[in-house]
């Protein structure tokens, strides 16, 4: 994969977007799985910041929240989770009432 990475380049994103999408997130996700957290977010950063709508980020940001729930981050997954949902247009209020939780249920 690291490989493919290196030959289809940095400045291919837009050419060849299918393929550079696939590449980096399946890079992503081996590197997770090893526990190379530094190349992961490498890759996943690259996701983000290329894909072409919002949708081809969902992947990326899933693999980031695993690898901060892997690394004791909960708090830090939980705060991701939240933004991914309030970009895909659910809110949720930062310090919930009790009444607003009962409600809600």
């Amino acid at each position: 994969l690291e490989e493919g990475l290196s030959l289809l380049g940095e400045t291919n994103w837009s050419d060849q977007y299918q393929l550079w999408h696939r590449l980096h997130t399946a890079f992503a996700e081996v590197e997770f799985c090893n526990g190379n957290f530094e190349k992961m977010v490498t890759s996943l950063n690259c996701i983000i910041t290329h894909a072409r709508c919002f949708d081809d980020k969902l992947s990326a940001y899933r693999t980031l929240m695993a690898s901060l729930g892997a690394q004791k981050r909960n708090e830090d997954a939980i705060e991701m989770g939240l933004h991914v949902l309030n970009r895909a247009g659910e809110q949720f209020p930062t310090d919930p009432k009790e009444s607003f939780v009962e409600e809600e249920f």
